[in-house]
């Protein structure tokens, strides 16, 4: 196996400012566009090839494979560039009121990155059609530049299709779909992101002893499942290196696979999950919806009106889920 400090890396990805600037850096997202496996190859083609048409765009992938890496990706390339790149959490937007009403403004001539966007409850959903809709009107009109990405950790289209999303806005953001690989299905890359974190440890002057990472430790780590993707790694290879350097001894220069054991520990709380879920003492489904509204309810302060929109009911399926509950 070639040593990883051999692997290239491309420095329009990984390193756009200088090199000592961007290994010190704490953003661990650019490591999903790292690569030259088939699925990453084919990613940085799409972000290359739309960024300069796009207006909508939605990104769908699991949690820490990347997704607002890909969005500010696509603002770099976009005609918008140089405007405002705006993260416009749903969760955020969707409890703070007035505050966020005002985010595709704070995008004028740049990018709304509306994350987790599935996470709306249908009348908020129903408010941000129209926003977007007004943004159409103001583009046509040539009053407004504005791009807007938005992503979800969930296919969307099985989301319309129980009711849960709306299939109007659904249509609007959809334009253009992207999605990303979860790391398990890009192993081929795995190396690649721990060349680069591995040089960003020793630019920062932490690790310069820490020369390579070991076959061992590499086949180790590409056995594992990876269920948090590219941020999982990043913690792995992380705690790893500042291990390494610490114990020093006769692996000095190397991480090796008796420095990672984080990862074993992460497999054995994932094993015990499953078995958790194959285990027949299952709530009935009744029971965790109860829980959920009480608990919605509480965070709004026993407000009902805000808790049923927020729930995306209404009032009066509130009420007669509250009246079971009790």
């Amino acid at each position: 196996m070639a040593n990883l400090l051999s692997i290239p890396v491309p420095s329009d990805i990984v390193f756009p400012e200088s090199a000592r600037a961007a290994a010190v850096r704490e953003d661990w997202k650019d490591l999903a566009l790292l690569g030259d496996g088939l699925a990453v190859q084919r990613l940085r083609s799409q972000l290359q090839r739309l960024a300069p048409y796009f207006r909508t765009a939605l990104l769908i992938g699991e949690r820490g494979t990347g997704r607002e890496a890909a969005a500010r990706r696509l603002h770099s390339l976009s005609p918008v560039a140089a405007g405002p790149f705006v993260l416009c959490p749903a969760l955020e937007w969707m409890s703070a009121g007035d505050e966020y009403k005002d985010l595709m403004e704070s995008a004028q001539r740049g990018t709304l990155f509306i994350q987790e966007i599935e996470r709306l409850p249908l009348p908020l959903q129903a408010q941000m059609l129209v926003r977007l809709q007004k943004l159409d009107g103001m583009v046509k009109a040539r009053t407004a530049e504005t791009r807007v990405i938005a992503s979800s950790l969930s296919d969307l289209r099985t989301l319309t299709s129980t009711g849960q999303f709306r299939q109007d806005l659904y249509g609007r953001i959809s334009v253009v779909e992207i999605r990303l690989t979860p790391l398990r299905e890009r192993t081929e890359d795995l190396q690649a992101s721990c060349a680069a974190l591995l040089k960003r440890y020793q630019d920062s002057g932490k690790g310069r002893e820490i020369s390579h990472i070991a076959e061992d430790a590499i086949d180790r780590m590409m056995a594992h499942a990876w269920p948090g993707n590219f941020e999982e790694l990043r913690e792995v290879v992380e705690q790893a290196l500042f291990t390494a350097a610490r114990e020093g001894g006769d692996g000095a220069g190397a991480v090796l696979v008796q420095h990672l054991p984080e990862l074993a520990q992460r497999e054995e709380r994932i094993q015990a999950g499953l078995e958790l879920a194959a285990s027949p003492a299952v709530e009935r489904l009744e029971d965790v919806l109860r829980r959920h509204v009480v608990d919605v309810l509480s965070r709004c302060a026993g407000n009902k009106v805000r808790a049923a929109e927020l729930l995306g009911i209404s009032r009066s399926t509130l009420y007669r889920m509250l009246d079971a509950a009790s």
